[in-house]
């Protein structure tokens, strides 16, 4: 489950007990689009028709076979927009004595996955579903074995949201001839990662932003939204974990002012913020 699509791998493993294999049939399933047919040397051609009001692919190899074959499809569908339910049918093969298997559902990297059915399957461990099926698993993937392929299967999708804890550094720096305020914002960052911040910069349009750094130099653009000056940094991948990032403010000053506001640029967004705010006179300003 990830990027707008569900993405399905089904791999038969066929074993002729006797005689020789000249064709596999596979039952593929309602609102799915088939991607990719994976058959070997062996596999001849294939081709998809209608059987008993079914979608069926018909696989026809090159020679019989008398012990072993594999056939791997990869199938795709539309991920609705979460949260979403999502029930899922898969391929089975057609007209075969006996079929037993391994299900593992897993997502992508924003993105939560809940089981809300499952019925004729029995949970397993991602080490016997490896052992089993060759096929490695990411880390906390669901996976289930079965005996007997009319099982039902439907999960929840949801987005996962980040979890963004900020500390603010606001150094505010008078001299005879402009106000400098530098904000340093230390991110952390739990659950999944970001793209991009966002933060309030002054009201005070005077007050332009001189620069924006961080690790591997992220862009920025300046907007103003129903009043509101906004600072969005975008980076160039997805960051999680902890991320320093320092805004430089500055606005000419043609005579001293009596007084000054000490302001700073604000990240918004964030779960948990702590101000830190500081201010100095440079030599010669009292």
């Amino acid at each position: 489950f990830g990027n707008g699509v569900v993405q399905a791998r089904t791999v038969l493993d066929y074993t002729v007990s006797q005689g020789e294999l000249s064709e596999v049939k596979a039952v593929l399933p309602e609102g799915w689009k088939l991607m990719k047919v994976e058959g070997g040397k062996t596999l001849r051609t294939y081709f998809v028709n209608t059987e008993d009001d079914q979608s069926v692919l018909t696989a026809q190899l090159a020679k019989g076979v008398s012990t072993v074959y594999q056939l791997i499809l990869e199938l795709e569908q539309t991920l609705a927009a979460p949260p979403a339910t999502v029930k899922l049918s898969l391929p089975r093969a057609l007209d075969v004595k006996r079929e037993t298997g391994f299900v593992a559902l897993q997502s992508g990297e924003g993105l939560g996955l809940t089981v809300s059915e499952s019925n004729g399957l029995m949970q397993v461990d991602a080490a016997e579903f490896t052992r089993n099926t060759k096929q490695k698993i990411q880390a906390g993937a669901t996976s289930y074995g079965y005996n007997n392929p009319d099982y039902t299967l439907s999960a929840e999708v949801e987005t996962i949201l980040p979890e963004i804890e900020a500390t603010a550094r606001h150094l505010t720096a008078i001299s005879e001839e402009q106000l400098r305020i530098t904000t340093q914002v230390n991110y952390s960052i739990k659950r999944v990662g970001v793209f991009k911040f966002r933060l309030r910069l002054p009201a005070e349009a005077a007050l332009r932003v001189k620069s924006v750094t961080g690790p591997s130099n992220p862009q920025w653009e300046e907007k103003t939204v129903d009043g509101t000056r906004l600072l969005i940094v975008t980076l160039k991948q997805r960051t999680k974990g902890n991320y320093p990032l320092r805004i430089d403010l500055v606005r000419s000053m043609s005579e001293l002012q009596k007084q000054v506001e000490a302001v700073g640029v604000h990240p918004l967004d964030v779960k948990k913020l702590t101000n830190l705010v500081g201010i100095y006179a440079e030599e010669g300003v009292e």
